[in-house]
């Protein structure tokens, strides 16, 4: 008898637990949405809500957002409500306002735009959040210091100089030439070198497979952050692109394993032979890590992955905005070129940090590239504390969209933004400025941990290039958009003409 109402039983068991789920959610969504109704903004359309307003190119996304900012600054409200389907967005765009999100050591947590990429990133550095993420950031921060980037310039000018080489087939041709692709593989040479000691030579591969699987799979990112149809994973498969995910993940998942395996052999050998590590790479560190238990063979694989992700694809983004700027506005382009003559003159010597120091105006180019450009241009968090901001509610569970973007096109901070001016950085100019009001590598205790690495290697390469090139462009500078994907792109690529700068 009891046996025959067992099924029953555990069928009225499990019911009772998804019912309970559901009060629980529904009682949560009740919560959220009458918090949020209190919020400035449009409700939009019923079920759709805002979503028409974004049905828009990609090019087009970031200045839909610039009408949020000025929409904000013209009602002096402190933060905005979209409704994308039934998804809640909590814009904020002041300085002051976006700092109590920034620069809080509880609301790291990354919102929903970062789902897809976990499949790659995981928990790492990136992606993750909690006490974990606080763990990794203090394993990995000893990578960055200040003596460890001097080291770096090594790699840095070598790889610059097979960069500069390359691009001397295509000087005084006339000929467009699409860059991007060259900075990408010069970097991620440098990141290979830097952090595992390794000599891909990608350079003079221009058919990398793994660099093809990360322009895919970010993609596939990209597309489900903003499609409402596509952060659904059974219509991501269903439309095709989740298999393509897939396709793309397992290259980038065979290349950190073969990656690991690989540089682990020679570290165990290595300590066999000289009874010591001579490369104190990243890499080695996090096998001794992993050997003293600090790590597992799965964080290590996700730190592998962040490190590499973030170490060049943005830096070569930087370095392709950077050339558009200069290509387009000559006169910058020349007190650039004057300031490196004046260090260098005709000598092809390496760069050293303190040639780099030596830079004033390159260093305000430098700062309004990454302001005009944010590489990472919108940023969310996922709250997991009710917040209130000037007698604003907004409830735990909702993403907030915060980032560079979100200031450093802001026209309260920054007068036309649009225009590209790197007098803005003049240190008259620069000096009532906050800390959050321009943030190009974010900030607070999630700011980007690389930024000194690209602040190195970008630096590096535009003077090699610039020493021997002058770029310019046939078209107007307003000629290409920004592409906000995973890292900034642009709608039409980079076209840069070469000529011989003597």
């Amino acid at each position: 008898m009891v046996v025959g109402l067992l099924p029953i039983i555990v069928l009225t068991f499990c019911f009772s637990i998804l019912i309970k789920k559901f009060i629980l959610w529904y009682q949560d969504r009740r919560r959220i949405i009458k918090l949020v109704d209190k919020l400035p903004g449009d409700n939009g359309l019923p079920i759709i809500g805002n979503l028409l307003d974004f049905k828009v190119p990609p090019e087009e996304i970031l200045d839909k957002t610039y009408d949020v900012i000025v929409r904000m600054n013209d009602n002096n409200w402190p933060v905005m409500k979209l409704w994308i389907g039934p998804y809640v967005i909590i814009y904020m765009s002041l300085p002051e306002v976006q700092k109590v999100i920034l620069d809080s050591s509880k609301e790291i947590t990354k919102g929903s735009t970062y789902d897809l990429l976990k499949d790659w990133l995981k928990e790492g550095l990136i992606t993750g959040s909690g006490d974990k993420w606080r763990q990794r950031r203090k394993l990995i921060s000893p990578n960055f210091h200040f003596k460890k980037l001097i080291e770096f310039h090594v790699p840095f000018n070598e790889e610059s100089k097979v960069l500069v080489d390359i691009l001397d087939e295509f000087k005084d041709t006339g000929k467009e030439i699409e860059v991007l692709g060259y900075m990408k593989r010069c970097l991620f040479d440098m990141i290979m070198r830097t952090a595992f000691g390794h000599k891909l030579r990608c350079q003079l591969n221009p058919d990398d497979a793994y660099l093809h699987a990360v322009e895919g799979f970010c993609e596939m990112a990209y597309l489900a952050s903003v499609n409402i149809v596509y952060k659904n994973r059974f219509l991501l498969y269903l439309s095709g692109n989740g298999f393509k995910k897939d396709k793309y993940l397992k290259v980038l998942r065979n290349f950190a394993d073969n990656l690991i395996s690989e540089k682990y052999k020679e570290y165990v050998n290595e300590k066999k032979t000289t009874g010591g590590i001579k490369h104190n790479s990243f890499i080695s560190m996090m096998f001794e890590q992993y050997e003293n238990n600090e790590i597992d063979m799965n964080g290590m694989r996700e730190e592998v992955d962040s490190i590499v992700f973030g170490g060049f694809d943005t830096s070569s983004s930087t370095m392709a905005w950077l050339l558009w700027c200069l290509a387009t506005h000559q006169n910058i382009q020349e007190k650039v070129y004057e300031e490196i003559f004046d260090i260098f003159g005709e000598d092809e010597r390496n760069v050293t940090n303190e040639d780099i120091n030596k830079m004033p105006y390159f260093d305000m180019v430098f700062k309004e590239v990454l302001r005009r450009f944010s590489i990472v241009s919108i940023m969310t968090r996922r709250l997991q504390n009710d917040v209130t901001i000037q007698g604003y509610t907004i409830p735990k569970g909702v993403d907030v969209v915060v980032g560079p973007f979100m200031s450093n096109m802001n026209p309260r901070v920054f007068p036309d933004p649009y225009k590209f001016d790197p007098d803005r950085f003049l240190p008259e100019n620069s000096a009532n400025r906050t800390a959050f009001d321009y943030i190009p590598f974010s900030a607070g205790p999630r700011n980007c941990i690389g930024q000194k690495y690209a602040y190195h290697n970008v630096r590096i390469i535009s003077i090699w290039v610039l020493r021997k090139f002058r770029v310019r462009s046939d078209r107007p500078f307003d000629y290409i958009k920004m592409s906000p994907q995973i890292v900034t792109n642009s709608d039409k690529g980079f076209p840069i003409i070469f000529d011989s700068r003597y």
